[in-house]
């Protein structure tokens, strides 16, 4: 994992919807107090951030076919880092809540194109993390894209997909300070 577990604490902590509860467990320190968290809406995705000089963090979360909460989808900037797919600069964290098949991983597409999939880093409680640096092509991909569709599998071996607008995608990743 290319960022400390501290700085993902700071990120797990600001998580302010309903799986909020699932990275205060993951975090050693306290999240900060909702007076000290500011919230700004930007299209689809919330810009958050602390007013106490912390780095920013953008979000949303989309529902599943039921109507409740199926992902959360965070984003993040770090100092630039290289790695075999190049220069990165971004983190990518990504909640789903308990039941998925761990094995499966989770699959992120942009517009129908090449499905992404990756593993689960952890899960306790409150549900299960994906966390990951993000290529600039998969950046370049969501500022140019109009949706995100996320899919875990379920037992046994059901698909549930949800998707995110990326409306305002450009605009919070933009306004994303280190």
């Amino acid at each position: 994992m290319l960022i400390s577990l501290r700085t993902a604490a700071l990120v797990l902590g600001l998580a302010t919807a309903p799986f909020a509860a699932a990275a205060q467990t993951a975090a050693p320190t306290a999240a900060p107090s909702a007076e000290a968290v500011t919230k700004t809406q930007m299209g689809a995705w919330s810009l958050v951030c602390a007013q106490a000089g912390a780095p920013c963090l953008m979000e949303q979360t989309g529902a599943g076919p039921d109507g409740n909460d199926l992902v959360k989808a965070q984003l993040r900037k770090i100092d630039p880092q290289e790695t075999p797919q190049g220069t990165v600069d971004t983190v990518f964290t990504v909640f789903v809540p308990l039941g998925v098949l761990l094995k499966a991983g989770l699959a992120v597409r942009i517009d129908g194109g090449e499905e992404l999939r990756g593993p689960y880093d952890i899960c306790d409680r409150n549900g299960c993390v994906l966390q990951t640096v993000l290529p600039a092509a998969m950046v370049a991909q969501m500022k140019k894209g109009v949706t995100a569709k996320f899919t875990m599998v379920a037992p046994p071996n059901k698909e549930m997909a949800s998707s995110l607008s990326l409306s305002g995608f450009t605009a919070a990743y933009g306004a994303l300070k280190k």
